[in-house]
């Protein structure tokens, strides 16, 4: 993600000063985030999960780096919050789609999901998954019904959603 962000970002005029990789499950980023800030960037893009995006946020609010934290949708989730705390408040988040709280139509999914699990809210791709799964197994029924291949049934299917209306045409 880092990576298609840098190119992207480039091929429209803008400058990557620098760029490292961290590991997955690190927790310490004093020293990269100290490194960052002698480029004085105006902006950081990470594109991790929440783990490593709280830390590098609360490390970079903690040493004074005022850039533009940006990351994505790995990273959107509630315990980012609770990793970074108040340091993560203006930061960015990509997300592919509408999020599930800005969908009108989506509020009875989103309920049954609250009464399913009550200490819990929508993630990112939960709206997306329970579409995914609606159709196939729409799908595998007519195709065990009619005895036809599920692809050839997944290019009948017209699948009204939450999302709007699905079709594979492809």
């Amino acid at each position: 993600l880092a990576e298609e962000f840098a190119k992207r970002f480039t091929q429209m005029g803008g400058r990557v000063v620098a760029s490292e990789t961290v590991a997955k499950g690190a927790t310490d980023f004093r020293a990269i985030v100290e490194w960052a800030g002698r480029f004085k960037p105006d902006g950081i893009f990470f594109g991790g999960d929440y783990n490593e995006a709280g830390r590098i946020v609360k490390e970079a609010r903690a040493q004074g780096l005022a850039a533009a934290f940006m990351t994505g949708d790995g990273a959107k989730a509630p315990e980012i919050f609770q990793i970074a705390g108040p340091a993560v408040h203006g930061a960015y988040f990509t997300v592919g789609g509408i999020p599930v709280e800005h969908l009108p139509s989506a509020g009875d999914f989103i309920e049954h999901y609250r009464r399913r699990f009550p200490d819990s809210q929508p993630r990112t791709f939960d709206h997306f998954a329970y579409e995914a799964t609606r159709i196939i197994l729409e799908a595998l029924a007519v195709s065990l019904d009619r005895r036809k291949p599920l692809l050839e049934v997944l290019r009948e299917i017209r699948h009204e959603s939450m999302l709007g209306v699905i079709v594979f045409d492809h």
